[in-house]
């Protein structure tokens, strides 16, 4: 073996043992807040991706490198001609693409957890050992099941992430204790596993015994066995919207498992199949021929988690992300069934992208949101000091990620949702456009929503230079630029697939060019609505907003009303808040002293203050208070509590119902689904 084939069988099973070692031991290394200790996490995190990049640099020479390839163990259960699994890895363009953006994302979160304040381990009882040892046991086991060559550890790889997904959610954090959601999703997952398990080794014993997939060949592979697996994929990647929504991720284990499981959970529910579809080579169309499965499943995804994360009554941000997310893959499943691969890549890429950089951008508004740290129970804490340029910057990011997840100019997935939407239309899919089209607007409405819910957050920090407060944005900041380099320069993905798949269809083909005037699209939008902003800005009215808390200081805008009492910020502290009567109106001739008072105008009061305030100053909610007003107004259009619309509200009750039956079968009926999965697999093997 050369120098990249250690590499290749290191890293995931370095990382492996550093994720166990640090999840039971890591307390050896001198407690939280020991410099060995960090030490080890940011070196490991460093080097799993320097040997991905090490990786990355010899399918880039020129003069071509051999394919990294090393088989560690096999082992037979039936002699040495027999079926045998090999503990294997092979790293090739198709898996190096799916494997870069997991190391990176981990990395990202081991990073912003380090510098993340205030230290949400100490505070929430967590401990540091068990926290980033699960973190690398995901990637770990995630860069394995991406970089196996044997077919039946893949799925055993797949359901060791699973397991330390499920963990990271809050079971390995804080004791055996689990939340409902957290234990369906990982049963969710468990069964879909074995829904993917049981084709694999129907095609194991077609080939003779031979579990690596460079030995197979394409007879083993039907559409039966190929559309099994692809549910058993969508139904492992439907765990994440699901325990994101009914989980409640409002404290650390929603930005960990939200940038661990974005750069695995979605990526493998596409990797499996583009692997299988290569290895079926020009024998046949495999995704093309799943069409029929795939468009409706694409399709009725957008809509009804857009429509969800629409009528959702919960207020948590991080569950509404999830929804979103769950809407954008819906747009990658899409692709996939129109035999997209190009346009389902790109989107991926903006999922994996915006996702984190949303959910980051979360995390940061939950600890401005939460009350101050109190360790020494004093009766007035004080309380955390973020600069003003602190909040701009973090609005700046989410405004970013939401960009990203409306698919517009200079987004990753602008051109590929285009391009999806144009081959859908011309395939004659009529009545399915109809659906995504109605899922994306419902998507920009949901997505508003999530905004004025960012922007009306009542902060509870002061207008103070906190303690290292750039590091906590330094990783948002990085995907938000990604984000909008992948944006300008959507041929770049083209290109990389074009190279991993080996494959194109022929609308890939004429859309895999570097179509610039993409990226000068959206920087002339971007501009636009920079402009068009600012002249808004300059036209505001000072007047009070119904819909706004304000807080820290500054004047409330909102629609005018000069019949309703008007509030008027005279400082920092809650109480410095002037109310402005409104005046009555006076008969014309009627003006003067002697009138005046006889209509009961009475003289303006006079505010006394026992101390001298601070300057006023504006908070976030004060800034976007007429955007708020005006996507309330246009919520309340699809709101069923407003306008009872019959159809919304029978999609509703549909998804409710869907979701109950859904949760009934997975809660009281686990047998009955083994038993069914173990009957598919016997039904296959026997054919």
């Amino acid at each position: 073996m050369n120098l990249t084939d250690l590499l290749l069988v290191i890293t995931p099973l370095g990382l492996v043992l550093v994720g166990a070692g640090l999840f039971f031991f890591g307390w050896l290394l001198g407690g939280p807040r020991s410099r060995p200790f960090y030490t080890v996490v940011v070196v490991t995190a460093l080097a799993a991706l320097l040997s991905q990049a090490a990786l990355g640099v010899g399918f880039a020479r020129a003069s071509g490198l051999r394919t990294p390839e090393a088989s560690l163990y096999t082992w037979s259960p039936v002699g040495d001609t027999g079926f045998g699994v090999t503990l294997g890895f092979r790293a090739d363009l198709l898996a190096y693409l799916f494997a870069l953006p997991l190391s990176g994302l981990t990395l990202l979160a081991v990073l912003y957890l380090i510098v993340r304040r205030p230290q949400a381990e100490a505070q929430e009882g967590i401990l540091p050992g068990r926290l980033y040892g699960l973190i690398f046991l995901a990637e770990g086991a995630g860069l394995a099941a991406f970089y196996s060559i044997d077919l039946v550890l893949l799925y055993f790889w797949l359901e060791a992430v699973g397991l330390a997904l499920y963990l990271l959610s809050g079971p390995g954090l804080r004791g055996a204790g689990a939340k409902p959601a957290s234990f369906r999703a990982w049963g969710i997952n468990i069964f879909a596993g074995q829904l993917i398990f049981a084709p694999l080794l129907v095609m194991i014993s077609r080939g003779g015994g031979r579990s690596n997939y460079t030995e197979l060949i394409p007879a083993v592979l039907d559409p039966l066995i190929f559309g099994l697996i692809v549910a058993g994929c969508l139904a492992k990647a439907a765990q994440f919207p699901f325990q994101v929504w009914l989980g409640g991720f409002d404290d650390l284990p929603g930005a960990a498992y939200g940038l661990v499981s974005a750069g695995f959970i979605f990526p493998f529910a596409v990797y499996l199949p583009v692997r299988l579809q290569v290895l079926n080579g020009d024998r046949g169309d495999l995704l093309g021929g799943l069409g029929w499965l795939l468009v409706p499943v694409g399709s009725l995804t957008i809509l009804f988690a857009a429509l969800t994360a629409l009528q959702a009554k919960q207020r948590s941000l991080t569950g509404l992300i999830g929804l979103l997310a769950a809407a954008q893959f819906g747009l990658v499943v899409l692709a996939l069934g129109l035999n997209l691969l190009n346009a389902a890549f790109q989107q991926l890429l903006a999922l994996s992208v915006g996702l984190p950089l949303m959910f980051l951008c979360a995390d940061q508004l939950q600890i401005e949101l939460a009350p101050p740290l109190n360790p020494d129970n004093r009766s007035n804490p004080k309380p955390l000091g973020r600069p003003a340029l602190f909040r701009g910057l973090l609005v700046g990011l989410f405004l970013v990620g939401a960009w990203n997840v409306a698919g517009l100019p200079l987004s990753p997935a602008y051109n590929a949702r285009w391009q999806t939407l144009n081959s859908l239309l011309a395939s004659g899919n009529r009545f399915f456009f109809g659906i995504v089209g109605v899922g994306l607007v419902l998507l920009l409405v949901a997505l508003l929503r999530v905004l004025l819910l960012f922007f009306n957050g009542t902060r509870r920090t002061v207008d103070a230079k906190g303690q290292e407060w750039f590091w906590a944005l330094s990783a948002p900041l990085g995907l938000a630029l990604a984000s909008i380099g992948l944006g300008f320069q959507p041929g770049l993905t083209a290109v990389w697939v074009s190279n991993a798949v080996g494959k194109l269809s022929s609308a890939d083909q004429a859309n895999a060019g570097s179509p610039v005037s993409v990226g000068w699209l959206g920087l002339l939008v971007a501009g636009g609505l920079i402009i068009g902003t600012g002249l808004y800005w300059t036209g505001r009215r000072t007047v009070a907003s119904p819909y706004t808390l304000p807080y820290n200081g500054g004047l409330v805008f909102g629609p005018e009303d000069l019949t309703k009492p008007r509030f008027a910020r005279t400082g920092r502290s809650k109480m410095a808040l002037k109310v402005i009567a409104p005046e009555e109106e006076i008969p014309e001739g009627f003006e003067d002293d002697f009138f005046s008072s006889a209509f009961g105008r009475k003289p303006k009061p006079v505010q006394t203050t026992r101390r001298q305030l601070a300057a006023p100053r504006l908070s976030n909610a004060d800034y976007f208070g007429p955007l708020s007003d005006r996507v309330v107004s246009l919520s309340k259009l699809l709101d069923t509590g407003y306008s009872a619309g019959f159809f919304v509200t029978l999609l509703l009750r549909l998804t409710d119902r869907v979701r109950g039956v859904f949760e009934w079968l997975v809660e009281r009926f686990y047998p009955a689904l083994a038993a069914f999965i173990l009957l598919i697999f016997i039904i296959l093997l026997t054919r």
